[in-house]
């Protein structure tokens, strides 16, 4: 998995639910293609999901969505999520644009 955060609260809690196997990024390392991003991890074949922060702080909504079109185009194994405390906002555009799911942070992780 791929975290793009700048939250360490947020990494703490993916690697609680998935383990250690997440490359986290901060949102200005949040490259413009998919195949970039891919680039980032040390065995691209075995990214299966991306979480990407697009709360306040977080990478900007704009990019991400353009993001998300492309990797439901080039890479439709790759779930593309987003994490949002504000779903009705993106949640349009952000399933238009490709992305799988919108995530609330306040969720307990399970």
């Amino acid at each position: 998995m791929i975290l793009v955060s700048p939250s360490l609260e947020t990494a703490r809690k993916v690697r609680a639910a998935i383990g250690d196997d997440v490359t986290v990024l901060q949102p200005e390392q949040l490259p413009a293609t998919a195949p970039q991003l891919l680039a980032m991890v040390p065995e691209p074949r075995d990214v299966h999901s991306v979480l990407i922060d697009v709360r306040t702080g977080g990478a900007p909504e704009h990019d991400v969505l353009a993001l998300a079109g492309r990797f439901s185009e080039q890479y439709p194994a790759v779930s593309l999520l987003l994490l949002t405390d504000e779903a009705e906002r993106p949640a349009l555009p952000a399933l238009r644009s490709g992305g799988r799911d919108l995530i609330d942070p306040a969720e307990p992780v399970e």
